[in-house]
């Protein structure tokens, strides 16, 4: 009997040091966070993310590709993209940063 082998991990550390770099250059727009800290979102022609910051450290950071062909919900799903989600929420601290 052979061993089974091991699959290849999904995504590489130096994959997630080029992706946290890309998203270090994409402009965020910041709100104030529901509890503590700000909420800083952004989108990009490739990805689309939020990030909690709390103290001006990062305590979350959501990234997902942005292009609907790479999408598994695509067309007509139920999760609206945080560009839709800000156009709805306006207030004094909408400023590009």
């Amino acid at each position: 009997m052979s061993r089974p082998r091991k699959a290849p991990p999904a995504f590489s550390p130096a994959a997630a040091e080029v992706l946290l770099e890309h998203v270090g250059e994409v402009e965020c727009v910041m709100f104030p966070g529901i509890g503590l800290g700000e909420d800083w979102r952004f989108e990009a022609e490739d990805i689309v993310g939020q990030a909690l910051l709390v103290g001006g450290e990062c305590v979350h950071l959501s990234v997902f590709p942005s292009s609907e062909a790479s999408s598994p919900v695509g067309r007509g799903g139920r999760i609206a993209p945080p560009s839709r989600r800000r156009r709805r929420r306006t207030g004094p601290t909408d400023e590009v940063l």
